[in-house]
C-alpha cells in the first residue's frame, strides 16, 4: 500500500471515530490530493530530465565516435606534404640527372608494366600547368596526371604569367606568349629551355596521394628516375613510352616520364 493510501485510510478512521469533523476531513483530503499531484509531477519531470540527459550523452558519444572515424579516415587517405626551404623560389636551379640502371614491374589489372630507369632525376620548379586523366586505360592509370614545371627566371610568376599555358588530353603542353614584354628580359630560347611537361608515375600509394595534391602556383621538388615504359596491350602489341633525356627537344617525345620516389613542397627562406 502506498503512502497516499495509508494517509487516506488514517483520515477515514479519524472521521469515523469522531476525531475530526467532516469539514476538517474535506480540507485535509484536498491537501493530500494536491500533495500527491505535485509529487507525481516532480517524479515525471525528474524522469524526463533523466531521459533527456541520457539522450544528450548518447548524442555526444555518437558525435565523438563519428569525429574519431572521420579523423582516422582522413589520416589514412591523405599523406601530408613535407617542406624544403630554398634560397630563391623565383630563380630555381637547373634539373639534375645522372646515369642510372635498374627497373621495376608494376601490375595494373593483371598486366605487367616494365619501368626501366634511364637516369636519376631531381627537378625544382614552379607548377605552371596540370592535367588530370580519367583512369580508363593502362597509360592513364599508370600516370594519371601531367605536371608542367618552370625553373630559373621562368619560376617567377611575373614571368610565367605572361605565357598562356594549356595542357591537353593528348599529353601535350601548348604555350603562347601573351605579353611581349617578357622578351625584354629573356630570349625565346631561354624560355623554351626552362620549362618542361612531366608525366608522373608514382612509386607508391603515398607518393600517388602527394601527386594528387599538386596544383598550379605550387613550388615543388620532384626526385626519381627518367624512365622508359613497356607493356603489351590486349592485341599483344607491345607499347613503348619513352622519356626525353634532355631539355632541348620539343614536340612528340619531348616530355619527361618520371618515376617519382619523393615530392617536397618548397618555401622561401625569407
Amino acid at each position: 500500500m502506498s503512502r497516499y493510501d495509508l494517509e487516506i485510510k488514517k483520515l477515514n478512521n479519524d472521521l469515523k471515530s469522531g476525531a475530526i469533523d467532516a469539514a476538517t476531513y474535506n480540507r485535509i483530503l484536498e491537501g493530500l490530493k494536491d500533495n500527491y499531484r505535485n509529487s507525481e509531477y516532480v517524479s515525471t519531470v525528474s524522469q524526463y530530465k533523466q531521459r533527456s540527459m541520457f539522450s544528450s550523452i548518447f548524442k555526444l558519444s555518437l558525435l565523438a565516435v563519428s569525429l574519431i572515424l572521420i579523423i582516422f579516415f582522413i589520416a589514412k587517405n591523405i599523406t601530408f606534404p613535407t617542406y624544403e626551404t630554398v634560397t630563391n623560389l623565383y630563380n630555381l636551379p637547373e634539373p639534375v640527372q645522372k646515369n642510372a640502371e635498374g627497373y621495376v614491374i608494376k601490375y595494373i589489372s593483371g598486366t605487367p608494366i616494365s619501368i626501366s630507369y634511364v637516369a636519376s632525376y631531381h627537378i625544382y620548379g614552379a607548377v605552371i600547368s596540370t592535367y588530370d586523366y580519367y583512369e580508363y586505360n593502362l597509360q592513364n592509370t599508370l600516370s594519371p596526371i601531367d605536371v608542367a614545371l618552370a625553373w630559373g627566371k621562368m619560376a617567377d610568376p611575373e614571368n610565367y604569367s605572361k605565357i598562356q599555358w594549356q595542357s591537353k588530353s593528348n599529353r601535350f603542353l601548348y604555350h603562347r606568349i601573351i605579353d611581349n614584354s617578357l622578351l625584354n628580359d629573356m630570349t625565346k630560347s631561354y624560355i623554351d629551355l626552362h620549362f618542361s611537361n612531366n608525366h608522373l608515375i608514382a612509386s607508391s600509394e603515398e607518393i600517388k596521394k602527394l601527386i594528387k595534391q599538386i596544383k598550379v602556383g605550387d613550388y615543388i621538388s620532384i626526385e626519381g628516375y627518367l624512365v622508359n615504359v613497356t607493356y603489351k596491350k590486349d592485341n599483344n602489341y607491345t607499347y613503348y613510352w619513352n622519356s626525353s633525356t634532355n631539355r632541348y627537344d620539343d614536340g612528340d617525345g619531348a616530355c619527361e616520364v618520371i618515376y617519382v620516389t619523393n615530392i617536397t613542397w618548397l618555401q622561401d627562406q625569407q
